[in-house]
């Protein structure tokens, strides 16, 4: 009891000294369970409550499972356990429990619950409950995108810990309200909530806390540009997460390693990283963080110059994307439009991504709108300047938070280096210049407006746009766009300057009825005290409100009003007067032309993207469809040559020019007994080869061995050989036959037989010879049959004549060479291979990219490494089809020595192409990757025709 109030009271070292004096009672083991969890090790839970059943147990089972990631387990767990029968207190904490799982699930309904929760322990009387819960809400707000209300629940929490004197509750609520803050732009006011939170955690002993907050200032001081900073902090955070068994921090540290490396400039690393980070957060179920870093790789991609795997990454959506991800992805496209050239899509990207942005409070990725803003209007220098200075003055308001010490690196990160000063205030007129009169002022400002409405290509940037300048050209006090939705009615487009009660009440609280009246007549109304006025005096919204001045003019177009711009103030008579209504519809007629403008762009560019979409989706099924009908006829041809032969050799793929020659020796060989020696480079398929001869031959239904005569020191190849009796040698406790009797009727296969030491060729030819072996120790000899096959990567020839290999033993295993060709020798069978190998580990294939990178590698290790390549590449690759990138090599260019030798070397890959496919210039041409009609003037002047 003891130990469970310390636990509680956040005392973990007193709860500690109770329970070593603790027996293994259930309570006992609970009590232990719960200190688990405060010592941020949930792992240990399960073992503390193995055999335990009941209500609480089962509570801190789910709550184990929310610290470890596993969501679904959470909920599932709180929710079987909350329809027991448990007391209060501990059905509500069941039931925060679920919500908050169901929460980072992204579903519907988690703030609600979370809500009602908080009440009923308010009525319990549990304040930490009312912390928990506090918190809880702050953190879905977080996932919202919602900054400023995750730092109000974060604040509120905070307050109710302190009011109660709930210590072991601070920690995490500095740690929450800093991650606030650093989203809202306050960096300053993060890093005190970070480093004020993290002594509160290291008095407590709170380890996981500790760890969470070290790798969150790791994170700020990446965005600050401390990067040997944040390495430091992110080694303490992993350090603290491998001792405690955490997995919570696991995918957000790989991310920060990816966006080290990426602002250290090595791509490989960042890439590798994102996409392992992405993959864990896909298996943890963490759809938000896997978003994120799907769009980091569109960042890497984008800095890499992969231009479309980047617009891809950028175009992706989620159903539970929150606006700073939409933001983020708009941004992405914007930058990537940017780089291919086009100015006008990036423009259009770049202002969705900046009012997203500037609505939700995102500062910083409206300073990135605003430079993507400021390339896109590279020919219009002065729309330039004012996006460079509206970048400027976010970063700077951002820099103001910061301590002296930081404002250095903050300054020199690449994503503010460059940025232009704010604009100097215009300077006073000269002595004897005219001075602007108030009227001029306002409509010159009026001209600047109209300008920058018509440069804009967004439909809401141009509503919240007008919304802006109305207020400013009026001294509005609040002000409504309002748009006609047909059947829908009136809707709220844009709003300024609201009251919490405005926006905590059931709608946007303005006067409806002046609104729609405006809307239906197309005549704008003004009214110097709407109480008063005899045509709005009845309507109870405008009494309600305490309504006086009013102005609300139509957005007229062709077909009649489309909405109304509605600007108030409920606390001055006679705030606008009939030349400010004058003003405002001249500036709403100019409104509606830019909204019908934006409108039929946004249209025509959803029909462009639409369109692209499809072309992209028509070519892919084109490409498909050509390797489908390519894999086809190669099937059909293998099958129709297959014909040819009297064997099987279905196991060996390829049946170009210098296959074919393999498999007519083959043809010759196989029923004819006679000692065959397979030449060629590692990794060629030599087994494979002498596997086709045995299985194929007469002797196919008795034993193949095999023995890697490189693989053994001379000693053991005599005994693998020959056999040895017991006691021949020390070790050897029993008889052993060896390979050629083992093998008696069947087939002996010496691999590497270049490498078998001298003394052993001498009696291994005496064995050839006598068709008989003695085992080593024994007195009698063994007669044995079995053909012999044999193999070598080396030329046994040159072997003979350098004195390495005996020139007898040479024609006793020589009698019929089959010579492999290397891989680089048969690119034509290389698609054929890439399928067969593939095919072993799943349903990805090749783009023709990728295969055009396969074939400008050498592959010095042939069949081997190319399989060994696409299965890494199947591991690495996203989606069904394996790009270039996935294959971790670098395009080769090898140089011909000369213009002859590389008409040469032409003149031969078409050569054997032609003979391969029968002339048929179709196939060649996919094959070679060549043009048909440049592939007929190669074989005019190259001489090559058709024979017959």
């Amino acid at each position: 009891a003891l130990a469970r109030a310390s636990v509680a009271a956040g005392d973990l070292r007193r709860a500690e000294r109770a329970l070593e004096r603790a027996d293994e009672s259930a309570p006992s083991r609970l009590a232990r369970a719960e200190l688990a969890l405060k010592r941020a090790r949930p792992r240990d839970v399960a073992a503390l409550l193995e055999g335990l059943d009941g209500p609480e147990a089962d509570d801190l089972r789910a709550r184990a499972a929310l610290a470890r990631g596993a969501y679904e387990e959470a909920r599932r767990l709180a929710q079987t356990a909350a329809t027991a029968e448990s007391p209060r207190w501990l059905a509500a904490r069941l039931r925060e429990t679920a919500a908050l799982a169901a929460g980072y699930l992204g579903e519907d309904g988690a703030d609600d619950a979370l809500a009602e929760v908080a009440r009923a322990h308010a009525a319990l009387g549990d304040p930490a409950g009312q912390v928990r819960v506090a918190s809880y809400r702050g953190i879905l707000a977080h996932l919202a995108g919602d900054w400023a209300g995750a730092a109000e629940r974060y604040e509120r929490a905070l307050a109710i810990a302190r009011e109660h004197a709930l210590d072991d509750a601070l920690a995490a609520g500095w740690l929450n309200l800093g991650t606030a803050r650093q989203e809202d732009g306050d960096w300053g006011g993060a890093l005190e909530a970070y480093e004020l939170g993290a002594r509160y955690a290291v008095v407590l002993a709170q380890g996981g806390t500790e760890a969470t907050l070290a790798f969150n200032l790791a994170n700020l001081a990446l965005e600050i540009g401390q990067a040997e900073r944040a390495r430091d902090l992110a080694a303490s955070a992993r350090a603290s997460v491998r001792a405690l068994g955490l997995t919570h921090l696991d995918v957000p540290l790989a991310r920060l390693d990816a966006e080290l490396a990426l602002l250290g400039g090595d791509l490989a690393r960042a890439a590798a990283r994102a996409r392992a980070a992405r993959e864990l957060a896909g298996e943890r179920g963490a759809a938000r963080d896997a978003r994120e870093l799907a769009l980091l790789e569109g960042e890497i991609a984008l800095r890499a110059g992969r231009l479309d795997e980047a617009r891809a990454a950028a175009r992706a959506r989620a159903e539970d994307d929150g606006p700073d991800l939409t933001a983020r992805g708009r941004l992405l496209r914007a930058r990537v439009a940017l780089a291919q050239g086009r100015s006008a899509e990036a423009i259009r990207h770049a202002e969705r991504a900046l009012r997203l942005a500037s609505r939700h409070g995102h500062t910083l990725l409206a300073a990135d709108a605003h430079r993507a803003l400021a390339r896109g209007y590279a020919d219009d220098p002065e729309l330039a300047a004012e996006h460079r200075a509206a970048a400027a003055r976010a970063w700077r308001r951002i820099e103001a938070t910061l301590p002296g010490p930081s404002r250095d690196a903050f300054r020199a990160h690449p994503r503010r280096a460059g940025l232009e000063p704010a604009s100097p205030s215009p300077a006073a007129p000269a002595r004897g210049a005219h001075a602007e009169s108030p009227d001029e002022r306002r409509l010159r400002r009026l001209l600047e407006i109209n300008r920058q409405l018509t440069a804009s290509l967004d439909p809401e940037d141009v509503l919240a746009r007008a919304m802006d300048a109305a207020i400013e050209l009026s001294g509005a006090e609040r002000g409504f766009v309002l748009v006609d939705r047909a059947e829908a009615g009136l809707e709220v487009a844009t709003a300024r300057n609201l009251d919490r009660e405005d926006l905590a009440g059931p709608q946007l609280e303005f006067s409806r009825s002046i609104a729609e009246r405006v809307n239906a007549t197309g005549e704008p109304v003004l009214t110097v005290d709407a109480r008063h006025d005899p045509r709005f005096g009845g309507e109870r919204s405008v009494h309600a409100m305490q309504l006086q001045s009013v102005a609300c003019v139509p957005f007229r177009a062709p077909r009649g009003a489309r909405g109304a711009l509605y600007l108030d103030n409920r606390f001055q008579r006679g705030r606008f007067a009939e030349a400010d209504l004058e003003l405002l519809q001249a500036f709403a007629d100019q409104v509606a032309i830019a909204l019908t403008n934006a409108e039929l762009h946004a249209a025509l560019a959803a029909r462009t993207e639409a369109l692209d979409e499809a072309r992209a989706a028509l070519e892919a099924r084109v490409e498909g469809q050509a390797r489908a009908i390519e894999s086809l006829s190669s099937e059909v041809e293998a099958r129709q040559r297959a014909l040819e032969y009297r064997y099987d050799y279905g196991r060996i793929i390829g049946r170009g020019p210098g296959m074919r020659a393999v498999l007519d020796t083959l043809e010759r060989v196989i029923d004819v007994e006679l000692p065959v020696l397979i030449r060629g480079e590692s990794g060629t398929g030599k087994e494979l080869v002498a596997k086709a001869i045995h299985f194929n031959g007469p002797r196919r239904e008795r034993p193949m061995v095999s023995l890697n005569c490189a693989a053994l020191p001379e000693a053991l190849i005599e005994s693998e050989l020959f056999g040895h009796v017991r006691g021949a040698f020390t070790g050897a406790d029993r008889d052993r036959r060896g390979l050629f009797v083992e093998a008696e009727g069947g087939t002996v296969f010496l691999d590497e037989i270049g490498e078998m030491p001298l003394s052993m060729q001498a009696k291994l030819l005496r064995a050839l010879q006598e068709r008989e072996v003695r085992p080593v120790g024994a007195s009698a000899a063994v007669a044995f049959d079995v053909r012999v096959l044999s193999a070598t990567n080396r030329d046994l020839r040159a072997e003979v004549a350098a004195g390495r290999f005996r020139e007898d033993l040479f024609y006793r295993v020589a009698v019929v060479e089959v010579e492999l060709p290397p891989l680089r020798a048969r690119p034509e069978d290389l698609a054929a291979l890439c399928d067969h190998l593939l095919a072993q580990h799943g349903a990805r294939r090749l783009s023709a990219a990728a295969l055009a990178r396969l074939r400008e590698h050498g592959w010095p290790g042939n069949v081997r490494e190319l399989s060994n390549v696409l299965a890494r590449a199947h591991a690495f690759a996203d989606g069904d089809r394996i790009e270039p990138d996935d294959l971790g090599l670098s395009p080769v260019a090898v140089a011909p020595s000369s213009r002859e030798s590389y008409a040469e070397d032409e003149a031969a890959r078409i050569r054997r192409a032609l003979l391969a496919h029968r002339w048929n210039v179709s196939r060649v041409s996919r094959e070679l990757q060549i043009p048909r009609q440049t592939l007929y003037r190669r074989l005019r002047a190259l001489g090559l025709t058709r024979p017959g």
